[in-house]
């Protein structure tokens, strides 16, 4: 069993968010991509902006 969390990076152009996927699709790290890229809050926590607290199965 894990925990479930939500993570995204906020970005402002469409143009920005293909760049990233891109980046992601070539085996890019989402925290670091977050931490660089994103404009919300969460991009300090590398993206992470809700954890449950529950287990998953």
């Amino acid at each position: 069993m894990g925990m479930a969390s939500a993570c995204h990076i906020l970005v402002k152009t469409k143009d920005e968010a293909n760049q990233i996927k891109k980046k992601l699709d070539s085996g890019g790290d989402f925290y670091q991509l977050a931490k660089k890229h994103s404009t919300c809050p969460s991009s300090k926590k590398g993206g992470i902006w809700a954890n449950s607290g529950r287990e998953i199965w």
